[in-house]
């Protein structure tokens, strides 16, 4: 059984076509709220629940739980077909990023600021998980997200359709000011302790790094990626005036 928590991601999975929450269980002060209104609009049991059993959740449950079926992932076609007449279409690759408050956050900020797609690998990674999705604030429901079993053979498919390969490392000598997003782009982000492995590197059609002022040498993967991902909308949005 998985368990997704909150109320954010649970009105952005309910809010979907085909709701993947099975069962709801809600706190008192929940009765005949916005979220019991929209499970029962779609048929899902609901189940009403003493303060005992939220204190057994995470913590940041806010009184209100679903059981989930198993997530459904987006194939990598499916990506590439979207962005396949789209001249500035942008993807997020995650290299190995462990950390589902990282992964959540990413994929937040990849809903809003307008990426066609995030594609991450089977192994050595995070998955979808309840904590991810809480993160995400529910944004994974409306993402497209692929997992794929060699990172290195999916950027290789994307550059064979058009797109241009970017990855951020801290130590990279040209500066993200640098770099021409005015493409098809896909943007390759490392894990937290080490980057990107050398394989990937290599693919990359170049590097860059974020200026950094201060005398801490790195940021946060998610927080470096919300910076990347809005360099890109600013440049693209400049581009239409």
């Amino acid at each position: 059984m998985q368990l997704i928590y909150g109320i954010n991601p649970l009105e952005e999975a309910l809010s979907q076509e085909n709701p993947l929450i099975e069962r709801l269980f809600l706190a008192t002060n929940h009765k005949n709220s916005k979220i019991e209104q929209m499970a029962r609009g779609k048929n899902i049991p609901i189940e009403m629940q003493s303060k005992d059993f939220f204190s057994r959740l995470p913590p940041a449950n806010q009184g209100a739980a679903g059981v989930m079926r198993e997530f459904r992932y987006s194939e990598f076609t499916e990506i590439l077909k979207v962005c396949a007449d789209n001249n500035r279409a942008t993807v997020l690759v995650l290299d190995e990023i462990s950390d589902p408050q990282n992964i959540g956050a990413i994929i937040r900020v990849a809903h809003c600021g307008g990426i066609d797609g995030v594609i991450l690998p089977v192994r050595r990674a995070c998955p979808i998980t309840p904590a991810v999705i809480k993160a995400s604030s529910g944004a994974i429901f409306s993402s497209r997200i692929a997992q794929v079993g060699n990172i290195v053979m999916a950027m290789e498919q994307l550059k064979s359709v058009g797109f241009w390969i970017y990855g951020a490392e801290a130590d990279a000598p040209t500066d993200i000011a640098e770099i021409d997003f005015a493409a098809k782009v896909a943007l390759v982000v490392g894990s937290e302790g080490r980057g990107m492995r050398r394989l990937v590197k290599e693919k990359c059609d170049a590097l860059f790094s974020l200026p950094l002022r201060g005398k801490i040498g790195s940021l946060n993967v998610a927080v470096a990626t919300g910076i990347i991902v809005y360099e890109r909308e600013r440049r693209n949005a400049e581009s239409k005036k």
